[in-house]
């Protein structure tokens, strides 16, 4: 299920917000193993990294996030609900 939910992540966010890694990553976080839920770490931009920064503390930059993210979720969970 996770990796169905950063698939969608991937597709909803592509024409919003730049990626360095086009593909899905995995690591053995503990935040991420819970058995019973859906889990991803979607990180968006480095602090460190003066374009990142300024486009995650933009308006826009943080709207496009959570468009993104929004759909992802609305599009996952309706394929849940679908028979």
């Amino acid at each position: 299920q996770s990796e169905a939910f950063a698939s969608l992540i991937l597709r909803e966010a592509r024409a919003r917000l730049p990626f360095r890694e086009g593909t899905i990553q995995s690591a053995a976080f503990a935040v991420l193993k819970s058995p019973d839920v859906p889990s991803v770490l979607f990180e968006t931009g480095y602090i460190s990294n003066d374009a990142d920064t300024v486009r995650l503390l933009s308006p826009e930059g943080r709207a496009a996030f959570a468009e993104a993210t929004g759909q992802a979720i609305r599009v996952y969970f309706a394929r849940q609900a679908a028979p």
